[in-house]
C-alpha cells in the first residue's frame, strides 16, 4: 500500500518554488500518495500542481471552508473590493483580523493534515517562526520531514537551525548553499540539484554549427538578477540578444533595450523549446543564485553557459570546457569571454555543447534526480518504522 506524503510551503502560481514542487510531485506521485497544502494563494492553474497526479488545496480554501464566521466576513470583503477573484482569496480582511488569531487557526489546520500523513516535505525557505513549529510537531507526533531549501541560504535563525538536526533530511540544491546549514547540522544534508520537466523538447533541440552566435536571457527582471547591467554591456555589442522574462524592473529593461535586443515576454514553460532553438548561448549575469533552473535547462538543450559563479553552475560544469565564467560588475571581464567565443571554430563550439547535455543527461535528468528524492524517502520511511 502506498504511504502517504503532504507537501507544504508558500506556494503561488508561477516561480522557482512552484517547478520545484513540479518536480518533487514527478517524482513521488507512482510510489507515494501526494497531497500538496499552499500557505499562500494557490489555484488549480498554478504550475506546481496543474494537470499531476495529487489532491491539492490552499491553507484559505480550508480554512474558508471550516468556518461560517470566515466566509461571511470574506463574502463581504470580495463584495467591498469589487472583485471578481475567489471568495477565499479575502480570509484575512480587517474584520476577521480582529476576530480570529490566523497563526493559531493555520497550525490547528496544518496539524491536522499532518497527523493525516505518513510523511511530511516542507519546500521553501528557512525562516518562518511557522515552520519552526510545524517542525517540532512533527517531532512530537512522530512523523518523519524533510526540509527543501529554495532560494540563496544565506542565513538560518537560531531557532530553525536549533531544530536542522531533528529533521531527517535538509535537501540543498548545491554545496556551496550548505554552508548556513552546516553551523548547525552536518550529517542529514543531502544535495539534490534541479531537473527540467521539459527535458523531452530540450534534449531534441538540434546541435548545430553557426557562423554568427545569438544570446539569450531568460528570468526574472529584479537587481539580483543583473539584466540591467547586462543590457547595458549589449549596448556596445554587435550581437544579437533575446531576451525573456518580466518583474518589477520591466519598465527600466526595456528603456535599456538597444536595436540588437528582441524582448520575447514571459515564456510559459511549454515555450521553452521555442526559446533556446533561437539561441546559442544562455547568459546568466546574476548576484546570486539558488542553482538557477535555467542554467540546467540550457545544458539539457545543448548550449554555451556564459555565468557569474553563482549558486550551483560551479558544481554543474566542473570539468567541462564550458569555462565562460565573467563578474557582471566587470564589462572587461564579458567582452572577453565575447572575444574569446569569437576566436573558437564551429567544431569546438559543437563539442562544448555536445558536452553539456551529455552532463545534463549523466547526472540531471528527471530520472537522475526522481531517483535521488526516492532514496531520500525511503530513508524517511525508514526512520517511521
Amino acid at each position: 500500500m502506498k504511504l502517504n506524503v503532504l507537501i507544504f510551503g508558500f506556494f503561488g502560481q508561477f516561480g522557482g518554488r512552484e517547478i520545484e514542487v513540479r518536480n518533487l510531485i514527478v517524482a513521488l506521485s507512482e510510489k507515494y500518495n501526494v497531497r500538496v497544502i499552499s500557505m499562500g494563494h494557490m489555484s488549480n492553474d498554478s504550475v506546481a500542481i496543474k494537470n499531476l497526479n495529487c489532491v491539492s488545496t490552499s491553507i484559505f480554501k480550508e480554512l474558508y471552508r471550516s468556518s461560517l464566521g470566515l466566509r461571511i466576513t470574506s463574502f463581504f470583503s470580495k463584495m467591498h473590493n469589487s472583485s471578481k477573484l475567489p471568495t477565499y482569496f479575502f480570509i484575512e480582511n480587517t474584520i476577521s483580523k480582529k476576530l480570529f488569531s490566523f497563526y493559531d487557526k493555520k497550525s490547528f489546520l496544518l496539524e491536522s493534515e499532518i497527523k493525516k500523513t505518513d510523511i511530511v516535505l516542507y519546500c521553501g525557505v528557512l525562516e518562518s517562526t511557522f515552520l519552526g513549529d510545524m517542525i517540532e510537531y512533527c517531532n512530537e507526533t512522530r512523523k518523519p520531514i524533510i526540509l527543501r531549501t529554495t532560494g540563496t541560504v544565506a542565513t538560518i535563525n537560531n531557532k530553525i537551525g536549533k531544530l536542522l538536526p531533528k529533521v531527517v533530511s535538509v535537501i540543498a540544491h548545491s554545496k556551496s548553499n550548505t554552508r548556513a546549514l552546516l553551523n548547525f547540522t552536518n550529517n542529514n544534508i543531502d544535495i539534490v540539484d534541479q531537473t527540467t520537466l521539459v527535458e523531452n523538447k530540450l534534449l531534441h533541440i538540434s546541435i548545430l554549427k553557426k557562423e554568427k552566435l545569438t544570446f539569450g536571457y531568460l528570468g526574472r527582471f529584479s537587481r539580483e538578477k543583473g539584466i540591467v547591467e547586462l543590457l547595458r554591456i549589449f549596448s556596445k555589442l554587435d550581437a544579437k540578444l533575446f531576451i525573456a522574462g518580466s518583474g518589477p524592473l520591466l519598465e527600466e529593461v526595456e528603456n535599456e533595450m538597444t536595436y540588437n535586443c528582441s524582448f520575447l515576454g514571459e515564456i510559459e514553460p511549454e515555450n521553452l523549446a521555442a526559446f533556446f532553438s533561437e539561441i546559442d548561448v544562455l547568459i546568466i549575469p546574476s548576484h546570486e543564485e539558488a542553482g538557477p533552473l535555467v542554467g540546467i535547462e540550457a545544458m539539457a538543450a545543448g548550449k554555451i553557459i556564459f555565468s557569474t559563479k553563482v549558486g550551483a553552475m560551479e558544481e554543474r560544469l566542473k570539468g567541462t570546457k564550458n569555462n565562460f565564467w565573467f563578474d557582471i560588475s566587470s564589462e572587461s571581464s564579458f567582452l572577453a569571454l565575447v572575444a574569446r567565443l569569437h576566436n573558437m571554430n564551429s567544431d569546438e563550439i559543437v563539442a562544448i555543447q555536445q558536452a553539456n547535455r551529455k552532463r545534463y543527461l549523466e547526472k540531471y535528468s528527471i530520472e537522475n534526480i526522481s531517483n535521488q528524492y526516492l532514496e531520500i524517502f525511503e530513508k524517511a520511511k525508514d526512520s517511521n518504522s
